[in-house]
């Protein structure tokens, strides 16, 4: 009998933990990171040169005819992954189609998370723009920052920062291509 209870429960170990380890390699959300990697990729061999708008506290400043830095200018977004094994469960999501276009929302459960809020417009399912919203705040600073895509148009990205004690600092950089 005591065989029979170690090998049920061996079983269950073996196969409790294969069950959830290959939950943990499906994503539940829209891969942020896989995306930009493949937008990175497209862009880069394609010498992409654009209208860029920088302004930082209210000077701006506006180069016409650069060369993006796909890498560069998606740097702050490639890192947002909802797909953490910690954040499982902590985003709502919400479509809607209209029309021959899907919108599709993601909005996080608590302020723990970033990114806050990732909204996804397909047509013909093709991704035609992604909009996301980040929010931070600590004992040291808050944040928040505004990602606007639309692929092969338009890069907009823009926030503010409050280091505490200190001064609230807003910026803004936006691609035409």
């Amino acid at each position: 009998m005591k065989v029979g209870t170690v090998l049920s429960l061996l079983l269950f170990v073996v196969f409790g933990c294969n069950r959830s380890e290959k939950e943990a390699l499906s994503p539940l959300y829209y891969d942020l990171p896989a995306f930009f990697d493949n937008e990175i990729q497209r862009q880069q061999g394609r010498a992409i040169r654009a209208e860029v708008l920088w302004e930082k506290d209210g000077v701006t400043e506006v180069q016409k005819a650069v060369l993006v830095d796909w890498k560069e200018a998606f740097s702050a977004v490639k890192k947002l992954d909802m797909n953490k094994t910690a954040y499982r469960g902590s985003y709502s999501c919400d479509s809607i189609r209209n029309q021959a276009q899907l919108t599709i929302e993601y909005r996080a459960l608590t302020t723990a998370v970033n990114p806050q809020s990732v909204r996804l417009a397909f047509k013909a399912g093709k991704l035609i723009r992604l909009d996301i919203q980040t929010s931070e705040k600590n004992f040291l600073y808050t944040s928040e920052g505004h990602y606007s895509y639309v692929p092969d148009d338009t890069l907009r990205i823009s926030g503010t920062q409050q280091v505490i004690f200190g001064e609230k600092h807003s910026y803004k950089r936006s691609y035409w291509y």
